[in-house]
C-alpha cells in the first residue's frame, strides 16, 4: 500500500510538474506574442488573422483557464492574462476586429522599409490621462465612470497603453487600452477674448463635452475651483503634447495618424481670419503644418 501510495504521488508530482512547465511556457509566449508586431492579438491567442470567430473564442477559453492568475503561479501571468483578455475583447465582435486589422495594416505600412523612418510618437509615462469610455465598445461597462490614470507604458508593437488607474485594484489597477480611448490631462494656455473673458490665462483640460468640439477646463479663480467649456480655437497645447489628425482633405492618408506638436504659429489673413496652424511630427518623420480644427486630443 505504501509503495503504491508513494507511486500515485510521484504521479501526482510529476503531472503537477508538467502541468506547470506547460503553463510556464505559454506566459512566455504570449508575452512574446505581444511584441511580435503585425497580428500581434492573433499570436496572443496562438492564432493567425486567417482564424475563425469560433477559432478565437475557442483559443481564447482554453487560454484563460491555463493563465488566469489564480492557477498560474508564473509572476507575469497577471500580464499575459490581461493581454489574452484585451486581445480577445477586440477581436471577439466583427466590429472590433475590421477595426484592429485595419489599425494593423497602416502600422505594417508605417513601419515598412518604404515608409519613412523615425521614432515612435506616444503619450510619456507618468502623464495624467482620462479613460473616455465612450470611444470604445470594449469599455461599455465603465461608462458613467470618472476613471483618471497614469500612463506606465507605451508598446509601439500593438499600439496600446498600460494604465494605471486611481483608486482601482483590479489588476493592481493596469489595464491595457489604445489611445484613441486616452485623453491628456495637459495644461494649455488660453488666446485672446477666452482668456479676458475667464480671467486666466493657464488652465488644465479635464475632458471633451462634444457639444460643438469644445473641451471642459478646470482652474483657480480667486481660490474657488472653477470649470467652463472652450473650443480648441481658443486655446494652445505646449509643445510635445500628442495629438491625432482628422478631417485632412488634402491629405487624406495622414488622418488618424499620431504625432507631436511641435511649434505653433499665430496668424491672421488679410481678412481678419485666423489661419494659426501647428506643427505636428509624425511618427514616421513627416512633418505637416494643420489647423487647429483637424487636430485631435
Amino acid at each position: 500500500d505504501k509503495d503504491e501510495k508513494a507511486a500515485q504521488q510521484r504521479q501526482k508530482d510529476e503531472e503537477k510538474a508538467k502541468r506547470e512547465k506547460e503553463q510556464d511556457e505559454l506566459v512566455e509566449s504570449v508575452m512574446a506574442a505581444t511584441k511580435s508586431g503585425r497580428g500581434a492579438f492573433y499570436a496572443v491567442l496562438g492564432l493567425t488573422p486567417e482564424a475563425s470567430g469560433a477559432d478565437v473564442k475557442k483559443s481564447y477559453k482554453t487560454r484563460c483557464l491555463r493563465l488566469h492568475p489564480d492557477k498560474c503561479r508564473h509572476e507575469r501571468a497577471g500580464e499575459a492574462f490581461r493581454a489574452l483578455s484585451h486581445a480577445y475583447d477586440t477581436l471577439k465582435c466583427p466590429e472590433g476586429r475590421a477595426e484592429y486589422d485595419k489599425r494593423d495594416a497602416a502600422r505594417a505600412a508605417a513601419a515598412s522599409p518604404s515608409a519613412a523612418k523615425g521614432t515612435t510618437v506616444s503619450i510619456p509615462a507618468g502623464q495624467c490621462v482620462t479613460i473616455v469610455t465612450n470611444r470604445d465598445r470594449r469599455l461599455e461597462h465603465l461608462r458613467g465612470l470618472n476613471l483618471r490614470g497614469t500612463v506606465q507604458s507605451y508598446s509601439a508593437e500593438t499600439g496600446q497603453y498600460t494604465v494605471k488607474v486611481d483608486d482601482c485594484s483590479f489588476n493592481d489597477g493596469l489595464i491595457l487600452i489604445d489611445a484613441g480611448s486616452l485623453f491628456q490631462n495637459i495644461t494649455v494656455c488660453l488666446r485672446g477674448l477666452m482668456a479676458q473673458k475667464l480671467g486666466v490665462f493657464l488652465v488644465t483640460l479635464d475632458g471633451y463635452l462634444g457639444e460643438g468640439g469644445s473641451y471642459q477646463v478646470s482652474f483657480s479663480d480667486r481660490g474657488r475651483a472653477r470649470t467652463a467649456a472652450v473650443r480648441p480655437a481658443h486655446f494652445i497645447v505646449p509643445n510635445g503634447t500628442v495629438v491625432r489628425l482628422e478631417g485632412l482633405e488634402s491629405r487624406p492618408d495622414y488622418n488618424m495618424s499620431y504625432g507631436a506638436v511641435m511649434g505653433w504659429t499665430e496668424r491672421f489673413d488679410g481678412a481678419g481670419e485666423d489661419t494659426s496652424y501647428y506643427e505636428v511630427h509624425l511618427s514616421g518623420g513627416e512633418r505637416v503644418n494643420v489647423k487647429m480644427a483637424n487636430v485631435c486630443l
